[in-house]
């Protein structure tokens, strides 16, 4: 085991080594909720910027669900226009 020495060069008293080891435990009850504040800080962040990413991808399905609903009306439209010019009908069929 490693021994403690204390500045002076001199081995550790036994009431150095214990006020050390409460010193030690001290500083790890202080840090504990330190870490769990900065993981609790970091959970809050990562769950606002997925629902920022939420929004806006919501936001961008919308856009394209209307552009594609439009795009589909105008080929509908240019589809009946071209029927009733040229009598076709679109339906199915089978080849033999």
């Amino acid at each position: 085991m490693k021994q403690l020495y204390i500045i002076n060069g001199k081995p550790a008293s036994l009431w150095q080594k214990v006020l050390f080891a409460l010193a030690t435990i001290g500083f790890l009850i202080l840090i504990i909720p330190l870490g769990l504040g900065i993981l609790a800080i970091g959970a809050i962040l990562t769950v606002v910027f997925y629902v920022y990413l939420y929004w806006k991808i919501r936001k961008i399905k919308k856009m394209l669900g209307a552009q594609e609903a439009q795009a589909y009306q105008q080929q509908n439209s240019t589809q009946n226009t071209n029927q009733r010019r040229e009598g076709t009908i679109d339906g199915e069929y089978k080849e033999l």
